[in-house]
């Protein structure tokens, strides 16, 4: 799936009328810890012998990544030409993720989680344009790091592109919601 069409099939979940920006900053955070929760269970508590629950985490980079076209569209922005713009500039990591283990990796995208909430949620009252647009872009630049980490966990650890994980998501979304966004259906749900 081309992360154009992700972003618009996600939306259709997204709730109308509400603070896309904080839903999508509170929502990365969360959705980031469950990853890191699934790696350190894996680590620390399935013995030694125990395979990477990848489905798990799949399903999880799916979530995360939904967060991001949350953000993205708070922002009047799109997921695709953030990642566009400056997806280059992260391959160089690439062999750095490909020699880790994924506990090094999760922890890179840990990092990345709260930061656009620290500069979009976290601002002092300020008219000052210009400062308002650098905290934007620097959220920016935290979603890319999110997204490529997240393309990075996906591709070398779990053995499936991100348009996989995108195509599995809004598979599982049309499931859960089938005419759309319902806080009751969200709510209570059996998963």
């Amino acid at each position: 799936m081309e992360i154009e069409k992700y972003q618009a099939l996600a939306m259709r979940t997204s709730p109308p009328g509400h603070d896309r920006i904080l839903n999508g900053c509170l929502g990365l955070i969360g959705e980031v810890g469950e990853i890191v929760d699934i790696v350190k269970k894996w680590k620390f508590q399935s013995g030694d012998n125990a395979e990477l629950p990848t489905d798990k985490i799949i399903d999880e980079c799916g979530d995360v990544l939904w967060y991001c076209a949350e953000l993205a569209e708070g922002l009047n922005d799109s997921i695709a030409r953030m990642y566009a713009l400056s997806v280059q500039e992260f391959d160089d990591m690439r062999e750095f993720v490909e020699e880790s283990p994924i506990e090094i990796t999760v922890g890179r995208l840990a990092s990345f989680a709260p930061a656009p909430f620290e500069q979009l949620e976290d601002m002092p009252p300020r008219t000052d344009e210009k400062w308002k647009q650098m905290r934007i872009a620097s959220a920016k630049a935290q979603i890319i790091g999110i997204m490529v980490t997240i393309r990075d966990i996906l591709e070398v650890h779990c053995k499936v592109t991100m348009s996989g994980a995108m195509d599995y998501n809004i598979a599982k979304l049309r499931k859960r919601y089938p005419d759309g966004f319902d806080p009751e259906r969200s709510l209570h749900r059996n998963e």
